[in-house]
């Protein structure tokens, strides 16, 4: 199960940014939203999923909007309005969320590693989005890689610390055809 969450996240993650590259940004939203979707139908408690999914949706516009405004990222004039993230990178954030509970859910308690793996896996993600076309960094890679390690330094062990707040859903995260044993 916790395989299937990884690879449906990474199916999003590529689905999102290979879209966006490409210039047909709304096609990688509906992957991922179907993806968000079919992770809350499979989980036991789906609620729980959609509500943590839309917080990591909303932490993630402030986060990358603030980086646009700074001049971190810039994302093609066709896919953001001035200074706010475009729609397909909060949609990335959600799918984020749906991770949480489940391949991700060895960081709960661990604030120190979630901002480790933030600070690395943060940085790095963006730089193969640049790669791939879909996000251009700030030309300086001091700058680009230092804000961005900041942000998900912070940003990591945030969402891990939401996704442990209702220790009920943390402990009956399962899909329903499925049963993992609590943490």
């Amino acid at each position: 199960m916790l395989a299937l969450n990884l690879v449906l996240y990474k199916i999003g993650w590529f689905s999102g940014v290979a879209t966006a590259a490409a210039g047909y940004p709304a096609v990688g939203m509906t992957v991922i939203g179907g993806l968000i979707a079919a992770h809350c139908w499979l989980s036991a408690s789906w609620r729980g999923e959609l509500r943590l999914a839309l917080a990591c949706g909303a932490l993630g516009l402030v986060v990358d909007s603030l980086q646009t405004a700074a001049g971190v990222l810039t994302f093609p004039a066709s896919q953001s309005s001035g200074w706010l993230a475009p729609a397909w990178i909060v949609m990335m954030w959600m799918q984020m969320g749906t991770t949480l509970r489940y391949c991700l859910r060895f960081l709960q308690g661990r604030y120190l590693l979630a901002a480790v793996l933030g600070a690395v896996g943060g940085p790095l993600s963006f730089a193969a989005g640049a790669q791939m076309g879909a996000v251009i960094l700030h030309p300086n890679l001091w700058v680009a890689t230092g804000s961005l390690a900041v942000a998900w330094v912070l940003a990591m062990p945030f969402m891990t610390w939401l996704a442990s707040r209702d220790e009920d859903l943390l402990h009956s995260a399962t899909y329903r055809w499925m049963k993992l044993s609590p943490v």
